[in-house]
């Protein structure tokens, strides 16, 4: 920034002097109070409210110009966007789209400060600055090749196929090399409890968080998959060619919610309104 370190200083004591509280901690460096943290949640509230305000003004879609921020879970990202942005398009077309690719916990924190502006997730979240809306409730499988099967259960094989479709049993489970998702999923904190319940830990051979990446392993025999059935949605032509089987888990009837999650204390642009208007819509199509 082109001013001097005195113009800065004066300034910020200024701005102290109005709301009459301390904002800045100077020592060892220069950081927000509680205080300056509570008036720059404020200011970005204003500033959101601002740019809305006048991209709301537009009336004419085409000619409405901006951007809209969302943030999808990685795997995710090949299975809803194609069905939703070419309809956008035609709507606003010069409205750009930036993906954010991390996990809920993160993507609340961006959503309250400005940084995105709605997202998928998992949990509902329980904020008075945050609109939930449930797009589904998943169950969750265990997708695994044919191949792997033989494998693994020789002396069982194929007639453990039908016990399995019936839902197949945890101490089986630990005879195949498994991969789930890394870090703090919703899907594998509830398969961890799970495994508790039955006295036993469990070993994954893979922890990843891409599960495009997992299935793709999965179809070279590598490991079998635990996911959501949005994933196995996309694997129908291997598992009616008899290449993969998809699981349920015997016991684990934990659902796993999905959620569209957006500001519902601004006036949103009539563009983000249509976007999560689309992934409603194209949710509830697949149901």
């Amino acid at each position: 920034m082109c001013i001097t370190q005195q113009s800065m200083s004066s300034y910020l004591k200024s701005l102290e002097a109005t709301y009459n509280t301390t904002l800045f901690y100077r020592r060892p460096y220069l950081h927000l109070t509680n205080s300056g943290k509570k008036l720059l949640f404020a200011y970005q509230q204003i500033r959101i409210v601002q740019e809305n305000v006048s991209e709301n003004l537009c009336g004419n879609n085409k000619l409405q110009s901006g951007s809209i921020t969302i943030g999808i879970p990685s795997g995710r990202v090949r299975q809803i966007l194609p069905g939703i942005l070419p309809s956008f398009s035609k709507s606003y077309p010069n409205v750009s789209i930036k993906i954010e690719q991390s996990v809920s916990a993160i993507f609340v924190q961006q959503l309250l400060k400005g940084q995105i502006d709605l997202f998928i997730g998992t949990t509902p979240i329980l904020s008075p600055y945050i609109q939930n809306e449930l797009l589904a409730e998943e169950s969750v499988f265990l997708v695994v090749s044919d191949i792997l099967l033989q494998r693994s259960f020789p002396s069982r094989y194929p007639e453990c196929i039908l016990d399995f479709k019936k839902g197949i049993e945890f101490e089986d489970m630990r005879k195949l090399p498994i991969s789930c998702s890394a870090g703090d999923s919703e899907v594998r904190h509830h398969f961890i409890r799970f495994a508790a319940i039955q006295n036993t830990d469990f070993r994954f051979l893979l922890e990843c968080g891409g599960t495009d990446i997992r299935l793709d392993l999965c179809r070279q025999d590598y490991c079998a998959c635990i996911c959501t059935e949005f994933y196995v949605r996309s694997l129908l032509e291997d598992i009616n060619n008899g290449k993969l089987f998809a699981f349920p888990i015997k016991g684990f009837n934990k659902k796993i919610p999905r959620i569209v999650a957006w500001r519902k204390d601004i006036v949103q642009p009539a563009y983000i309104e249509k976007m999560i208007d689309l992934i409603l819509k194209s949710f509830r199509n697949k149901e």
